[in-house]
């Protein structure tokens, strides 16, 4: 029950966080039967948060287990599916203590439930994928030595991958990969339970890197983003929330591969001619969307502003306080991969006492009727969230119209020659 509706919340949640979310699905999500998902990990929960909340199926997952130290964050955390799991990090003399989480994951399974499972174990906000530990693969080949003879068992990859790990208003990019059989490797179990596991270790590792965007080396993420920049200028602007990925992942994935097996000298000019022009943007406030149309025409927008004012006066309290809970909570370097899901927990926090105090108001001066207040509260902000990137484009575009004519053609002109230097290298 709990989980069913915390659903509904954490969509609303993720409606307000993220810019928008494509969706590319090359297999069908299987309505029954055991299903084991494989996720990427550069967060500390967004991608499982993301998941719960948009796939149909009802999914069980895993945390580490320091996080149910407490006896009401237990109960909670079994009401929404998460199982607790040591990490070899905490100590292996206490790796025993997670033989009740995977005789549980293995009931769940035998169900014909759903689990997902990190094979990463630890989260880092980068864009590749790191080693996969055995205790993935072990706890599915362990499972389907329980499965009636004749089930199956079947691995589900799906990658997300967001344009910034830290970014409010992000985009994220969620791919489906092809579902396999844990079968298929039942009888090296057999023989070598050892190698058996390493088999669908590395097969669950080689189906999840066709799903994410793998950067090799972490000093050439700053030039994949310039790419990327220009990737999505092509692409358009889409306007609604929840999209179907037209090649928008595809477009990155082969973007990215080019930039693996570029010469570094290559790389080191490339960066500094997107460092360069970006540079010069940004001294005159202007994003690279700024030679975009904008999705909003200017008339809807001008009719829309009351909205959108109001909508940005009432949340400016909420937001203000979302920021200060971040600011004291997340500093050190080790909890920047809990940005995502603690924002989203501080909107949470914060929206509770809002409410209540827009309830109380209306009550006062409003009767019955007054209890609206807080959800027309809620939906002007969400309205001044979703408009917030056709106000700034609208904002940057009379920053252009103020520029001299010099100023414009030499940053238009710059801009071509950049483009025209990626191409070389780059298919965009």
């Amino acid at each position: 029950m709990i989980y069913t509706v915390l659903r509904q919340f954490v969509r609303l949640l993720l409606f307000g966080f993220f810019r928008r979310m494509y969706w590319r699905q090359k297999q069908s999500l299987p309505k029954n039967g055991p299903l084991l998902i494989i996720v990427n990990h550069s967060t500390a929960f967004t991608e499982m948060l993301i998941l719960g909340a948009f796939l149909p199926r009802s999914i069980y997952y895993w945390a580490r287990a320091s996080v149910f130290s407490n006896p009401w964050a237990r109960w909670f955390y079994r009401q929404i599916h998460i199982l607790p799991i040591m990490r070899a990090e905490e100590g292996l003399r206490k790796l025993d203590q997670n033989v009740p989480t995977i005789q549980q994951s293995q009931a769940y399974l035998k169900e014909g439930l759903a689990l997902l499972i990190a094979p990463e174990g630890n989260c880092v906000m980068e864009k590749r994928l790191r080693h996969f530990r055995t205790g993935t693969a072990r706890l599915a080949l362990s499972t389907l030595e329980q499965l009636p003879a004749g089930q199956d068992l079947q691995v589900l990859p799906i990658g997300v991958n967001f344009s910034h790990h830290k970014n409010w208003r992000a985009e994220v990019k969620i791919s489906i990969g092809e579902r396999f059989s844990v079968r298929d490797f039942e009888e090296d179990y057999e023989k070598d339970p050892q190698r058996g596991a390493k088999l669908l270790t590395y097969a669950m590792r080689e189906a999840l890197a066709k799903e994410v965007i793998w950067i090799e080396r972490e000093e050439d993420e700053e030039l994949a983003e310039y790419l990327y920049s220009f990737a999505r200028q092509g692409q358009g602007q889409a306007s609604g929330f929840l999209q179907a990925d037209a090649g928008a992942l595809g477009e990155d994935q082969r973007l990215t591969e080019q930039l693996n097996a570029l010469e570094e000298e290559k790389k080191a000019q490339h960066l500094a001619a997107c460092r360069d022009y970006f540079g010069a943007l940004a001294e005159h406030k202007l994003p690279l969307a700024i030679f975009q149309q904008n999705p909003i025409s200017p008339v809807l927008f001008i009719l829309f502003l009351p909205l959108y004012l109001a909508g940005w006066l009432l949340s400016w309290p909420l937001f203000t306080a979302i920021r200060a809970l971040r600011a004291h909570f997340i500093r050190s370097p080790k909890s920047q991969h809990f940005w995502g899901p603690m924002a989203m927990a501080f909107a949470l926090v914060c929206w509770l006492p809002y409410s209540l105090i827009w309830s109380v108001l209306g009550l006062i001066y409003f009767g019955g009727l007054g209890l609206l207040l807080p959800v027309l509260v809620l939906c002007l902000s969400l309205f001044y969230v979703r408009m917030r990137d056709a106000a700034l484009l609208f904002l940057a575009k009379l920053r252009w119209m103020k520029l001299g004519a010099s100023q414009k053609e030499s940053l238009q002109e710059r801009g071509k020659s950049l483009l025209q230097a990626l191409r070389q290298d780059f298919d965009f």
